[in-house]
């Protein structure tokens, strides 16, 4: 049914295409219009009908940029969907000139092309994530042997310069007692700390304790007892009860007690929620999130965790994936858990997208993830 209702977008959109050979006066200035609102409606809003206000992020037309970061200068100079406008209009001039061998289309499409090498000497260091100063975490394609995913200079505090990335078990190995996930990573936390005695900063991704921290305050103090440093402060990705309700947090640990905590606030359908409708349905309701309570939103938007005087965004996922609005200029620390993902195709849409939102905010991105 999902497959019917996706290649419902592109029927429609070959159906105006057709119609548009009629008007030859303006069938191009048709054809373009109609690729740029079917490109539009995918992006921002082809998921409305799972209760949430959002489209499929990973079809937008200058994602493969990402790859040379200075093309992208133009979203600062434009704005993105001029420069959308832009892309696509040379793709339909250069068909047109593939069609007809006809040069004057050559020259309309050189035309439309011209923006994206405005200010191209302006170099953007965008190795991996980010795109201010250099790359800061070496856990990725170019240095895949660093397990601990310690940063690297380029940071402007010494906060963030000195942090560690745990790597979280294999799903194949993970208990389920929350005491016994507690000792996998207390023994982590000694670990990493025996490796990388200068660290200050250790993060674990998404849904790394994969029980509600605030009820087991004990475990926090235990975590930090047994620490010769215990200015250590520990980032985790778990969950958090209150009032019956459950939510995907990010906790900010320091000496032992819960600092600040973050709630994720897009939740994504059928993994985290079930969309009103789709709840009603018994078999979906019972192949998603069967005997598992569904997450709640959280309503602590602008949160910031404060370490040492810098100041980061907590982002969970989607909450970056289906982010809207342009945020202040702040390192965005986004956590994920996408091991369950085992199609390569999909962590590197990701990593391409998580490259385009740096772009895009101009601001650094720092995935805490051991997949990307």
């Amino acid at each position: 049914m999902l497959v019917i209702y996706f290649s419902l977008y592109s029927g429609i959109w070959f159906w105006a295409m057709g119609k548009t050979h009629p008007y030859k006066n303006i069938s191009g200035i048709l054809q373009v219009t109609y690729t740029l609102i079917y490109t539009y409606v995918i992006y921002n809003m082809i998921f409305i009908i799972f209760q949430t206000n959002s489209g499929y992020v990973f079809t937008h037309p200058l994602l493969p940029l990402v790859s040379y970061p200075n093309l992208l200068n133009v979203i600062h100079i434009i704005a993105i969907w001029p420069a959308t406008i832009c892309l696509i209009i040379f793709q339909f001039y250069l068909s047109l000139f593939l069609y007809y061998k006809n040069l004057k289309y050559i020259f309309f499409a050189l035309i439309f092309l011209l923006p994206f090498f405005i200010n191209i000497n302006n170099h953007i260091n965008n190795n991996h994530i980010l795109i201010n100063n250099n790359h800061i975490l070496s856990l990725s394609k170019d240095n895949p042997n660093n397990k601990t995913g310690e940063f690297q200079k380029g940071v402007n505090t010494d906060a963030l310069t000195r942090a560690v990335l745990f790597s979280p078990l294999l799903p194949s190995q993970v208990t389920f007692s929350p005491y016994d996930k507690a000792q996998e990573i207390k023994q982590e936390i000694l670990n990493l700390l025996s490796k990388k005695p200068a660290s200050k900063v250790i993060l674990f991704p998404e849904s790394t304790y994969p029980f509600a921290l605030n009820k087991f305050p004990e475990v926090i103090n235990w975590w930090f007892c047994d620490l010769q440093n215990k200015n250590i402060h520990i980032l985790i990705g778990s969950h958090r009860k209150d009032s019956g309700k459950t939510y995907n947090t990010v906790y900010h640990l320091h000496a032992g007690k819960i600092v600040n905590y973050y709630d994720k606030t897009d939740l994504m359908f059928f993994t985290e929620f079930l969309p009103h409708f789709w709840g009603k349905i018994p078999p979906i309701k019972q192949l998603f999130l069967s005997g598992t309570p569904p997450f709640c939103p959280g309503e602590r938007k602008n949160t910031r965790f404060t370490i040492e005087n810098q100041q980061v965004t907590p982002f969970i996922c989607s909450d970056l994936f289906l982010l809207k609005k342009s945020e202040p200029a702040c390192p965005i620390l986004l956590f994920l858990n996408i091991s369950w993902f085992s199609v390569s195709y999909i962590k590197n849409l990701m990593h391409l997208f998580v490259r385009f939102k740096s772009l895009e905010l101009n601001t650094q991105i720092i995935p805490v993830s051991r997949e990307i």
